[in-house]
């Protein structure tokens, strides 16, 4: 499965959405994801999850209430994490504090926030 694709198809269902005053199509990457590293390969994959999570809604609801928040975000964390590409955003960095401290000088880098002002 490839999120570019996912994403191209979701702009162009809310183009299209958008020219015809319909509502608005949302997706989820982290369902994208989930689906491929569980080896899914059709759509057939959404309409089984659809079913369990009805499943899940109406007759396991309970065992959910008491989990932190925390605990739910760190499920969703460990299966979008295989989309983050930590080398891109080292070099996004790298490019990023570069420019401003070429233009500017140091003062105005993004990691200057971090630092203590001067005395």
């Amino acid at each position: 499965m490839n999120a570019n694709r996912e994403l191209a198809g979701f702009g162009a269902a809310n183009l299209g959405s958008g020219l015809s005053s319909g509502m608005v199509v949302n997706g989820s990457l982290s369902q994208t994801a989930v689906n491929g590293g569980a080896g899914a390969k059709s759509q057939v994959s959404g309409l089984v999850v659809a079913v369990l999570v009805i499943i899940t809604l109406l007759f396991l609801t309970g065992l959910f209430e008491l989990l932190l928040e925390t605990t739910l975000a760190s499920v969703v964390i460990a299966a979008v994490i295989e989309l983050v590409d930590i080398g891109s955003l080292r070099r996004l960095y790298g490019v990023w504090t570069a420019r401003p401290a070429e233009i500017y000088g140091h003062p105005l880098e993004p990691t200057s926030l971090l630092r203590s002002p001067p005395c």
